[in-house]
């Protein structure tokens, strides 16, 4: 029995129900917001549709293939569907445990969790019905294959890493860097053996996505300029916040760094570096390349193309935090113990910046109740934009939401019409009404949201604002 509690099968257990048991905490404290409501609503579509979704959105369909199954089975409840997004984040934690005690060492498992579990990006994503915690859980399958295929090249692992990079790009496209940088790695082992293996897995992983990605798919990757308007070009401030927010701050970040440059320092004068260095060449370099190395690409990138958004790059966390973890682990015993101390105790601060609620940037379950309180009989209410349909007839009635095909005619049916521009409220023909309800979101980043005030004011001349509720400007014009 003893042997059953010390294996790495029931710590892996463990891990998982922990990360189960805290992250399960205030699920539903905040109602979706945007991005959240979209997921849901693509899930929604029928099977043979979903597909296509991607034709016309930044991204690829596997989270809304998987999505459908889940609201399918447990329904479209805020607690419900946010607990997909916990497993594959406890699973994560899980796996980077047993990814660490494979190739490395219990220890540096148990850093590379303790890293994974404080830090608040990773706990607010498991938080949130969109893909990231997937990505996380699929960038750690696909590592397990790769690095299994360093040690023992073979079929297997080349068939699994082939289908589970596919995964990767079929679930977000950024993500795809990895096999960027499993070749890159490949080529510095110059083993023949490996190149074959290597070319196997992309040969399948390409076969799968020339047959599931269609024409309007990839000329939209290839031509996301429109869909990616509002990604701003990085700084160098950047990208050292993107390596800040993993640890929760720059104070935190730099004192975990610090530790880890301790044992490096220690291994140069006991000139242990090198062999440390040799003994893990490959398993090294990819988290060097997969973590800092993707980051710092993604940014040289965006310098010509939009690209460095800070949740796009989650997948790159895990391997930060490997990589810390690792030079940790190899602390000598004359300094192990204070060494481990002081990073418990800043681990404990960094606990203390989480925040559990995970609250997001808007509140439209809560600003709906003010909306039915003022919308009355015979008052229009308007929803600027049509973006935002979704996430608004989520909360204003379950029904119509679920009614996908037909949100718009059914909210218009009780007197709520979406509108872009000035244009959207003319057609609705809302000027024979002495009140109109205007709900807004992402109202500065509409180019047409000025005119749309100005026809409104031109018509209604009293106007009374509430911005009561996060994200979102309710107004009620009345002549």
């Amino acid at each position: 029995m003893k042997q059953v509690f010390k294996s790495d099968a029931f710590i892996f257990l463990l891990i998982v129900l922990a990360h189960m048991a805290y992250k399960l905490l205030y699920l539903d404290k905040w109602g979706f917001w945007h991005d959240e409501a979209f997921s849901l609503y693509y899930s929604q579509q029928h099977w043979g549709h979903i597909k296509h979704i991607s034709e016309w959105d930044i991204n690829p369909p596997l989270y809304y293939y998987f999505l459908w199954i889940w609201q399918n089975l447990f329904g479209i409840g805020e607690y419900a569907v946010r607990t997909s997004s916990v497993i594959f984040s406890a699973l994560s934690a899980g796996l980077l445990y047993l990814l660490c005690t494979r190739n490395f060492s219990r220890l540096c498992g148990f850093f590379a969790v303790l890293f994974f579990s404080i830090s608040s990006e990773m706990y607010f994503y498991a938080h949130e019905a969109r893909p990231y915690s997937l990505i996380l859980l699929l960038v750690l399958c696909s590592s397990w294959f790769f690095l299994e295929m360093l040690k023992n090249p073979g079929w297997i692992n080349a068939v699994m890493l082939g289908v589970l990079n596919f995964g990767l790009i079929y679930t977000h496209y950024v993500s795809g860097i990895i096999i960027g940088v499993q070749v890159v790695v490949i080529l510095f082992q110059k083993d023949k053996r490996l190149f074959k293996f290597i070319g196997t897995a992309l040969g399948i992983t390409l076969l799968i996505a020339v047959l599931r990605f269609t024409k309007k798919t990839i000329a939209l990757v290839l031509h996301n300029e429109k869909s990616s308007f509002w990604i701003e070009k990085p700084g160098f401030r950047d990208l050292a916040d993107t390596f800040y927010s993993f640890f929760n701050g720059p104070d935190l970040f730099y004192i975990f760094l610090l530790s880890a440059f301790i044992t490096v320092v220690y291994l140069v004068r006991a000139r242990e570096l090198k062999n440390v260095w040799t003994e893990n060449k490959g398993k090294l370099l990819y988290l060097l390349l997969a973590g800092p190395g993707s980051l710092v690409f993604c940014f040289c990138i965006s310098l010509f193309m939009p690209l460095f958004v800070r949740r796009y790059l989650l997948f790159a966390a895990p391997f930060l935090f490997m990589i810390l973890a690792y030079f940790i682990s190899l602390t000598e015993k004359n300094i192990r113990y204070p060494l481990y101390s002081i990073i418990g105790l800043f681990a404990l601060f960094s606990v203390m910046r989480i925040n559990f609620e995970t609250p997001r940037s808007m509140d439209y379950r809560h600003a709906i109740y003010l909306v039915k309180s003022l919308q009355q009989k015979d008052i229009p209410v308007l929803v600027e934009t049509p973006d935002v349909g979704a996430l608004f007839s989520y909360y204003y009635d379950r029904e119509t939401y679920k009614d996908y095909g037909n949100i718009d005619g059914r909210l218009r049916d009780r007197g709520v019409y979406l509108v872009a521009n000035a244009g959207d409220v003319k057609t609705a023909d809302v000027t024979k009404y002495d009140r109109v309800i205007l709900t807004q979101t992402f109202e500065e980043a509409n180019p047409a949201d000025k005119e749309l005030i100005k026809y409104l004011s031109a018509n209604f001349p009293q106007r009374r604002i509430n911005k009561t509720y996060a994200g979102v400007t309710i107004s009620v014009f009345s002549k």
